[in-house]
C-alpha cells in the first residue's frame, strides 16, 4: 500500500513537472543510445574485420569512455537544476505531515521511474540505429557494408550497469541533500543565492589575466611536441578563466551598464538588466558552461573534419608511389650494390611476366639521424646535450643525408659540390637554413652552398614532428661518419640508419596491384632467406598505397565518426542547459513582468525587454567560444601536424565551416527558448 502510495506520488511528481523532466529525459535517453551504439562499434566484428579496423575499433573504445565520464558531470550538473525546482514541493510535504524517511521514499521511485524509462528507450534508440551508425561509420572509412543485423547484449549489459551505477549515485546525493536540509529552507530554496552579488575586480581581473595567459601560450608555441604538453595547460587555464569572466565579469558588465545612464534608463534595458544582475552568479556559471561546452564541439569537429578531409593529401606525401620497397643498413658502408641488384631483378621479372611497365620510378638512398641543431650547430643526441640548459628540447630535429647523385638522378638535376659542400632543404617548418655554414660539434664544418627548393620528402620527414634537414652531399659516408660522432661514440649497431628505397607507380586495376603487392612481399623474404647471414640489409618493407589509405581513412574516420557522436552528446548538454536556464529565469522574472503589467507595461514592450535580456548574454558563449577557437588555432594546427595532417588550408577550411554552421545551430535554439521565455514571464 505504501509502495503504491509513494511510487503514485512519484509518477504525479513527475507528471507535474514534465517541462522539467521530459527534456532531462530525452537527454538521459541519447547518452544511452550514445553509448550503446559506440561500445557496439567498438566490439562489431564486422569493423573489426575490415581494413584499419583495429584503429576504428581502439579509437571508439576510447570514446565510450570520454561519453561514460561526461555523462557522470553532465548528469549531476543537470540534477541540480531538477532538484532546486522540486525542494519547494518537498518542504511542503514535509510540512504536512511527511518526515525525511517518506521524501526519500518518494525520490527512490522518481529516480527509479525516470531512469528505468531512459535506459529502455536508450537502448531501443540505440539498437534501431546502431544499424544505420555502422553504415555511416563504414561509408566514412571506405569498408564494405555488410546488411546484416546483430544485437550484442554484451553491450546492453555494460551499458546498463554503467548507468545503474550513475542513477544510484545521483539518487544517493539527492537523498543526503534532502536529509540535512530543513523545512524552511526546502520552502525558500527558490529565492536562496538571489542576493545581488557586488562587483568582484579582483576575480575579475584574475580571469582576464589568466585567459590572456592562456592565449599566449597557443600562440607561441611553436614546436609540436611542446603543443601537446602545453595544451592541457592552456585548456584547464581557458576553463578556469571562462568561469571567473562570465561570474565575476558579467556582474561588472551590469553594474557598468546601470551606470551608463543613456543605456540604462529605458525601459526594456532597465528591467533586463535589472534582474539579470539579481540572479548573475547563477547566470554567469549556466553560460560559462555553455561557452565551454560549445568550445568543446568546435574544436572536436573541426579537428576530426579536417583529419578526415585532409587524410587524401597527406597519404601522397606519405606514399607518393604506388609500390615502395625500402630495406635498412647499419650505415652506407654497409650497402652493396650486389645485394641490391639481385632485389632489382626480381622485381623487374616479377613485372614482367605480368607485362607491366612502372612508371614514375624513383630509387634513393638516404641516412636518418636524430640531434639537437641549435643555430648552425650539430650537437647530437647525447643526454647530456638533451638537458643541456643552453639548448633547447624543441631544437631536436632529424638529419636525412642524401647523396648527390641520387638527388641529381631522382630531380633531373646537375648539381656540382666540393669535398666540404652541402646543399639544404628544411621539412616541417616554414623558414628556410639562414647560415652559410652548417657546423657538426667537434667533427668539421660544411659551406652550405643554396637552400634546395620543391624536395620530395621521404617517409620519414613527413612521418615525423620534428623539422627534419635534408643534406645532399657527394659524399654521404663521410658525413655520416661526423654525424654518428658528433650524435654518440656507439652509435654503430645502433640500429638501421641508413635505407634503400625503390618506389614505382603502376598502371592497372587495384586486384593487379594487390596480387603485385603480395609477390614482392614473397621476394623479399625469399632474398632475405636465400642470402641469409650474408645479406648486408638488416630490414625490409614493402608498402602498397591503396592498403595504407585504406588503414589511414579506417583511423581518421573513426575519429570523425567518434567527434560526430561526442558533438551530439554536448550539443544535447549545451541545448539543456539554454532550456533550463530560461525555464528557471522566466519562472523567477515572471512575477516582475506581472508587476511591471499592472503599471503600464504591455506586451510588445515586455518582448523588447526580454530581446534586450536575452541578446546581451545568450550571444556572449557563442562569441567567446569563437574566440577561444582562434586563439586555439596555431596549437591545434601545431597538434595536428604530429597526427600528419599538414594541410593548412583544410584546418582553416573546416574551421570556419565548423564555427558557421553552429553559430546557425545556436541563433535556432535562442529563437526557440526565447518564445518559451516569453511564454512563461507572459502568462498570468
Amino acid at each position: 500500500m505504501k509502495i503504491g502510495f509513494y511510487g503514485k506520488l512519484a509518477w504525479s511528481g513527475i507528471k507535474k513537472n514534465r517541462q522539467l523532466y521530459i527534456p532531462y529525459i530525452i537527454t538521459c535517453i541519447v547518452m544511452i543510445s550514445m553509448s550503446y551504439i559506440v561500445r557496439f562499434l567498438s566490439k562489431s566484428e564486422t569493423i573489426m574485420n575490415m581494413s584499419g579496423g583495429d584503429s576504428v575499433s581502439m579509437t571508439l573504445g576510447l570514446g565510450t569512455n570520454v561519453i561514460l565520464i561526461f555523462s557522470v558531470i553532465f548528469l549531476f550538473y543537470t540534477n541540480s537544476f531538477l532538484m532546486r525546482k522540486r525542494k519547494k514541493e518537498f518542504g511542503l510535504y514535509n510540512i504536512l505531515g511527511m518526515n525525511k524517511k517518506n521524501i526519500c521514499q518518494i525520490l527512490f521511485w522518481e529516480t527509479a521511474i525516470y531512469s528505468v524509462i531512459s535506459y529502455i528507450l536508450g537502448i531501443i534508440f540505440g539498437i534501431t540505429l546502431s544499424k544505420i551508425a555502422e553504415l555511416i561509420l563504414l561509408n566514412i572509412v571506405n569498408g564494405s557494408t555488410s546488411m546484416e543485423f546483430t544485437v550484442s547484449f554484451g553491450v546492453i549489459c555494460t551499458t546498463a550497469l554503467r548507468y545503474v551505477v550513475i542513477f544510484s549515485v545521483i539518487l544517493l546525493c539527492n537523498l543526503v541533500r534532502i536529509r540535512f536540509v530543513n523545512p524552511i529552507e526546502l520552502l525558500r530554496s527558490e529565492n536562496i543565492g538571489e542576493k545581488p552579488p557586488k562587483s568582484n575586480w579582483f576575480l575579475g581581473i584574475l580571469g582576464l589575466s589568466i585567459l590572456v595567459a592562456a592565449y599566449c601560450i597557443a600562440v607561441s608555441v611553436e614546436n609540436p611536441v611542446e603543443a601537446m604538453t602545453w595544451f592541457f595547460v592552456a585548456v584547464i587555464m581557458v576553463i578556469a578563466a571562462t568561469y571567473l569572466l562570465f561570474v565575476a565579469g558579467s556582474v561588472v558588465m551590469c553594474r557598468a551598464l546601470q551606470k551608463n545612464k543613456r543605456y540604462y534608463y529605458k525601459p526594456n534595458h532597465f528591467v533586463s538588466v535589472a534582474s539579470m544582475v539579481y540572479r548573475m552568479k547563477r547566470n554567469g556559471a549556466g553560460l560559462a558552461s555553455i561557452c565551454i561546452l560549445s568550445t568543446m564541439v568546435l574544436v572536436i569537429m573541426s579537428t576530426t573534419s579536417s583529419m578526415y578531409y585532409g587524410a587524401e593529401d597527406t597519404v601522397n606525401k606519405m606514399y607518393p608511389r604506388d609500390i615502395a620497397i625500402t630495406t635498412g643498413f647499419a650505415s652506407y658502408k654497409d650497402y652493396r650494390d650486389e645485394d641490391i641488384g639481385r632485389i632489382k631483378e626480381r622485381v623487374d621479372e616479377c613485372l614482367t611476366r605480368r607485362n607491366i611497365v612502372p612508371d614514375n620510378i624513383k630509387e634513393q638512398r638516404y641516412t636518418y639521424l636524430s640531434g639537437i641543431i641549435s643555430g648552425n650547430i650539430y650537437y647530437g643526441n647525447h643526454n647530456d646535450n638533451l638537458y643541456d640548459s643552453e639548448l633547447n628540447f624543441s631544437d631536436l630535429s632529424q638529419i636525412c643525408v642524401i647523396s648527390l647523385d641520387d638527388y641529381n638522378t631522382a630531380n633531373d638535376a646537375d648539381e656540382a659540390l666540393g669535398n666540404e659542400e652541402i646543399m639544404i632543404y628544411i621539412s616541417n617548418s616554414s623558414t628556410q637554413y639562414g647560415y652559410d655554414t652548417f657546423e657538426i660539434n667537434g667533427a668539421g664544418t660544411y659551406k652550405v652552398k643554396k637552400n634546395v627548393e620543391g624536395l620530395e620528402e621521404n617517409r620519414g620527414s613527413v612521418n615525423t614532428i620534428f623539422k627534419t634537414y635534408y643534406i645532399i652531399t657527394p659524399d654521404p659516408a663521410g658525413l655520416e661518419d661526423k654525424l654518428k660522432t658528433a650524435a654518440n661514440e656507439e652509435y654503430e649497431g645502433y640500429g638501421d640508419n641508413m635505407s634503400w628505397y625503390y618506389g614505382f607507380d603502376l598502371d592497372v586495376d587495384e586486384k593487379t596491384r594487390n596480387t603485385v603487392y603480395r609477390e614482392l612481399e614473397d621476394i623479399m623474404e625469399e632474398c632475405s632467406v636465400e642470402l641469409g647471414d650474408d645479406i648486408s640489409y638488416h630490414s625490409y618493407s614493402v608498402y602498397n598505397k591503396e592498403v595504407e589509405k585504406r588503414d589511414f581513412y579506417g583511423m581518421n574516420g573513426g575519429l570523425l565518426f567518434l567527434g560526430i557522436m561526442l558533438s551530439i552528446v554536448f550539443l544535447f548538454a549545451a541545448v539543456l542547459i539554454i532550456y533550463y536556464k530560461q525555464i528557471s529565469e522566466g519562472y523567477e522574472d515572471r512575477h516582475r513582468f506581472v508587476i511591471m503589467k499592472k503599471v503600464g507595461m504591455n506586451n510588445r514592450e515586455i518582448r523588447k525587454c526580454i530581446n534586450s535580456q536575452l541578446l546581451t548574454v545568450f550571444f556572449l558563449p557563442i562569441i567567446m567560444a569563437a574566440l577561444h577557437l582562434g586563439f586555439a588555432f596555431p596549437m591545434l594546427r601545431n597538434i595536428l601536424n604530429m597526427m600528419f595532417m599538414t594541410n593548412a588550408l583544410v584546418l582553416i577550411v573546416t574551421t570556419a565551416g565548423t564555427l558557421a554552421v553552429f553559430a546557425v545551430g545556436y541563433a535556432i535554439v535562442y529563437y526557440a527558448t526565447s518564445k518559451l521565455y516569453y511564454k512563461i514571464v507572459s502568462s498570468d
